[in-house]
Parts: structure tokens; sequence; C-alpha cells
């Protein structure tokens, strides 16, 4: 089946959907006129609002979870779907998926709804799989996996105003974490731009919500020189 229309489902963090996107290009390559809705969380809609491929982006605000979510089902549901790929393990976007209308609803073994779904996908963390790799096995029952490479479509005025950040040899250096036990303590980014060499230009990102870290580090780096802070949305 050469789906017309589908949905794909992921709205963890930005970088989740970074390693969902890849989803987009197979299945443009696998049925070149499909239209591709995405649903992702509220801030992550920048990676795709310049996607010429997706249709519609749909927002989830977590903020206001439970109204939002329920928004959500009613908006999707008014829609007639041939496939969801619910790349999230998760039971608020099984409930999403169970009740929209879909001739084949896909999604991960993980999660405690899996058995109304078919297909559903084996998913393991002890198999050191890249995620990359888990996501693109939710589109085997459909076609073969191709070999292609991740990419991200902006605007041309958006990859211009950035080539003047790749003027000098440069690293970028994510120093917050939305889970505080995968962060890095301060004094060891700190330490680490300290130690790179001079003619290095790093750039800093951080989110929003996390803009008193980078401020704090920056202010504590003696060659600050070296270290820009990105603004949280520049791409």
């Amino acid at each position: 089946m050469r789906p017309n229309r589908i949905l794909i489902i992921q709205t963890a963090f930005i970088e989740d959907v970074v390693l969902a996107m890849l989803l987009i290009r197979q299945m443009c390559s696998f049925s070149p006129k499909v239209a591709i809705d995405f649903l992702v969380r509220k801030a992550n809609e920048c990676l795709l609002a310049k996607d010429a491929r997706i249709q519609n982006i749909l927002i989830l605000d977590k903020k206001e979870k439970i109204k939002n979510l329920f928004k959500r089902i009613r908006e999707v549901r008014k829609v007639y779907l041939d496939v969801i790929i619910d790349v999230q393990r998760v039971c608020s976007m099984s409930l999403l998926t169970l009740l929209a209308h879909a001739k084949v609803k896909i999604r991960f073994d993980k999660n405690s709804s899996s058995w109304s779904f078919d297909p559903t996908i084996a998913h393991s963390l002890a198999d050191q799989v890249h995620e990359v790799d888990s996501n693109l096995k939710l589109l085997t029952s459909l076609t073969t996996v191709a070999n292609l490479k991740l990419e991200s479509q902006v605007s041309k005025a958006t990859f211009d105003s950035n080539e003047k950040h790749k003027e000098t040899p440069y690293l970028t250096a994510a120093a917050a974490s939305k889970w505080k036990k995968k962060q890095l303590p301060a004094h060891k980014w700190i330490a680490f731009m300290e130690a790179i060499e001079s003619q290095i230009t790093v750039y800093m990102t951080v989110g929003s919500d996390n803009k008193k870290r980078g401020d704090e580090i920056l202010q504590q780096i003696s060659v600050k020189s070296l270290v820009t802070r990105m603004p949280e949305r520049f791409y």
C-alpha cells in the first residue's frame, strides 16, 4: 500500500524529533505524493516549519497537557488517514492513535496498549541499535527501508544566516539537559571549553528554560571570546 496521507507522532524532546525526521524522507521516497502531518510538542515545530514535505504541523502544549491532548484528538479525528506512525512509547499518544481514523496504526511494542496496534515493532535498548535505525523499523511493514541520510529542510534565508557561524572551525556544546542526572556539571563544561584550542569557536546551545545555566557557564569561562551562546531558536 502506498499511503496518500500519514501522521507521524513524536511529542518528546527536540532531539527525539530530529531522530524521527528520517521517516519523512523515507516515506517521500516510497510514496512521492504522500501528504505528511507531524505532531510535535510546543516549541519543536520550528524544526519542521520550513519543510515543504510537511502538510500540517500539529502542536501539543504539554503545559496544558490533558486539555490540549483532547483538543488534538478531536483535530486528528476529523481526518481519515492511511497510516499513523507513533514513534513514542507513551500512553497518551496511544490513546490519540487508538481514537484516530486510520487504516494502519504502527507503533513500538513497549506500551501497555500495544496489543491494539497492527503492526507493532519490537524495541529494545539492549540491542545497541541507534535510535534512528529503531525508528526506521516502523516502516518495514510498508516498504523496504532505503539507505538515506538524515536531512532537515530550512529556508534559504535561514541557511544563509548561519553561514557566518561556519567561517572558522567550530564545535557545538549542549550544556544542559532535560534529564538532570544526564547533565554534565557546570565546572566540567568550563574546564572542557577552556581546554579547547584557541582557533576553534564553541557555540553553546541551551533552551530558554536553561538560559540561566548557560549564562552562568559563560560568566566563569576565562577566555570568553572563544564561546558564544546561541539563541534559543537559531534554525
